[in-house]
C-alpha cells in the first residue's frame, strides 16, 4: 500500500440536540450526525489525501452503506463480519431471497467462499480463522472482502495490517489516559495525541514500548515522592 503524507480526518462527536428516549422519556443529547455520516466523509476527504488499495475495518464497519462507499470511491475492503451476518451463495439465491447465516457455511479446505451479501452488488469473499486465545479458547474470525482474486493467506496477512491501529489506539487508553476523556474533549483529545507521541519519541530512542516506559515513569515518580515524604518527615 503506497501512502503519500497529508492529514486524513479526525472528527470530535458533538452531542448537541436534545432527543426524549421514547422508552424511559428521559432527555438525552445526541449529534446531528451519525457515526456513519461521519465515516463517509472521513473516507471523502482521505480520498483526497491517502493512495490506498483496501479499506481494513472491524465488523462496526461492515454495514452495507459504508462498504457500497468505498466501492464507489474505487478502492476495496478486507473487513471482519460478525458470525450472524447472512450471506447468498450465487446470485440466483440472493434473488430468491435465500440467505443464511456466515457461521453456518462451511469453508472446503479453509479457502475463502465467493458468496453474495445483501445491498452489495458485486460478489465478495468470505474467509472463516479459527485462533487459540492466550487461556486456551478457540475464535474464530469471519473476514469478508471485495477482492474476488485473493486467497486465504493473502486475506490474513492484508488483515493482520489492522494490529498496529489496535496497538495504537490501546496504548492511547492505557498510556495517554484518552478513555478518561472530560467535558473540555477537544483539548484532552490532542493532548493524549501528544502525549502518545512523545511516547513514541521516547520508544524509538530508548527501545523500550510504551507499556514498559509507562511502568518506568511511574517508578522513578513513586521513587521521587517517596525521597520528597522522607524529607518532610525527618
Amino acid at each position: 500500500m503506497n501512502e503519500r503524507a497529508g492529514r486524513i480526518a479526525v472528527e470530535l462527536i458533538e452531542k448537541t440536540e436534545a432527543v426524549v428516549d421514547p422508552k424511559t422519556q428521559k432527555t438525552k443529547t445526541k449529534s446531528r450526525y451519525t457515526k456513519n455520516e461521519y465515516l463517509r466523509a472521513i473516507l471523502r476527504v482521505a480520498q483526497q489525501q491517502v493512495a490506498y488499495r483496501y479499506l481494513l475495518a472491524d465488523s462496526w464497519y461492515a454495514s452495507a452503506e459504508k462498504l457500497n462507499t468505498v466501492l464507489e470511491l474505487g478502492h476495496d475492503f478486507v473487513v471482519a463480519l460478525e458470525s450472524s451476518r447472512t450471506v447468498a451463495r450465487s446470485e440466483a439465491e440472493r434473488a430468491q431471497g435465500r440467505f443464511q447465516a456466515v457461521d453456518t457455511l462451511v469453508f472446503p479446505d479453509e479457502q475463502p467462499l465467493r458468496v453474495f451479501l445483501r445491498s452489495i452488488p458485486q460478489a465478495v469473499l468470505v474467509s472463516r480463522q479459527v485462533f487459540t486465545n492466550r487461556d486456551g479458547s478457540q475464535g474464530i474470525l469471519y473476514l469478508v472482502s471485495s477482492d474476488t482474486s485473493l486467497n486465504q493467506a493473502q486475506l490474513t496477512t492484508i488483515y493482520q495490517r489492522r494490529r498496529k491501529v489496535e496497538e495504537y489506539h490501546k496504548s492511547l487508553k492505557q498510556n495517554a489516559s484518552m478513555g478518561k476523556t472530560p467535558d473540555t474533549q477537544a483539548n484532552h483529545f490532542f493532548a493524549a495525541i501528544l502525549a502518545y507521541t512523545k511516547l513514541e519519541v521516547l520508544k524509538l530512542r530508548h527501545g523500550l514500548g510504551h507499556f514498559r516506559l509507562k511502568a518506568k515513569l511511574y517508578l522513578a515518580g513513586l521513587k521521587a515522592m517517596h525521597q520528597e515524604l522522607a524529607h518532610f518527615t525527618a
